[in-house]
Parts: C-alpha cells; structure tokens; sequence
C-alpha cells in the first residue's frame, strides 16, 4: 500500500501545483486587466490628451487661418512700432502747426 500512499501524494501534488499555477495565471491575467481598464480611463480624459489648440482644418487638410491672418494681413511688432512712432511724429507737427496761426 505504499505505492498507493505514494501515488496519490504525488497526484495531489500535481493537481495542486496545477491549480496553483492556473490560480496565478488568473490572478496575473486580472491584475493585467486592471491595469489595463485604469490606463484607459486615465487616457480618456480629454484636457491630458490634446491641447486646447483650434487647429480647424479645411477639407484639404491645410490649417484654417482665424483673426488677422485669414484676410493675408499679419501685423508684426516692428510694424507696430512704426505706425506709433509715425502717428507720434504727426500728432507732434499738428500740435506745432497748430500753436503758430
């Protein structure tokens, strides 16, 4: 009877040790899909995932220019200062002309 003892010791380590391991593999597999579940929900949140740039683009693909640069007119700051300094200058004769009648 022995053989018998030592036959179902060792099947009952065997079926143990498979339900060990399927039990891990299961609780690896969850925990895999948890992590998974948790990473979607993170990356769903829209304000992480995308700037808020208004990007609009035309059926072509090319970017849709608002504000100034849909007409083709961009005011740079060198621009900018030439026209103050230039309404300066006239403000300046009006004012000089003006005093002399």
């Amino acid at each position: 009877m022995d053989w018998w003892n030592d036959l179902l010791e060792t099947g009952g380590e065997l079926v143990g040790g498979a339900i060990d391991a399927v039990g891990d593999l299961g609780d690896n597999w969850l925990n895999a899909k948890v992590d998974q579940e948790a990473d979607r929900v993170s990356s769903a949140n829209p304000d992480e995932n995308r700037a808020n740039e208004n990007n609009y683009q035309q059926p072509n693909g090319e970017p849709v220019q608002t504000g100034w640069g849909a007409g083709g007119l961009t005011i740079s700051k060198d621009m900018a200062i030439a026209a103050g300094v230039a309404v300066a200058i006239c403000g300046v004769l009006y004012v000089a002309t003006k005093g002399k009648k």
